[in-house]
């Protein structure tokens, strides 16, 4: 688990697979929602939205045959700044 105080994440990718990954998806909310399919690339930069806690990151890869793998990892989501009481 890593920790990000500006919402920027990078997510690095290895799949591999007989046939070769093609396109990928990331979703940051735990698989409720999934950005749009695109080429597959072994990195990729998300910001992450919502309120301050811990993310679920999935990302999924499907090859050229359809089949679809997947991955994740927890974010925690920091960007208030910690109350200071005096």
């Amino acid at each position: 688990m890593c920790t990000t105080t500006t919402g920027s994440v990078t997510v690095n990718l290895s799949f591999t697979d007989a046939v070769g990954p093609v396109r990928m998806r990331t979703s940051f909310d735990g698989g409720k929602t999934w950005t749009a399919w695109e080429p597959y690339a072994t990195k990729k930069i998300l910001t992450l939205g919502g309120a301050d806690g811990l993310k679920t990151v999935i990302a999924q890869v499907a090859d050229a045959a359809g089949n679809v793998g997947s991955a994740s990892d927890t974010v925690k989501l920091a960007l208030a700044p910690p109350a200071i009481v005096v």
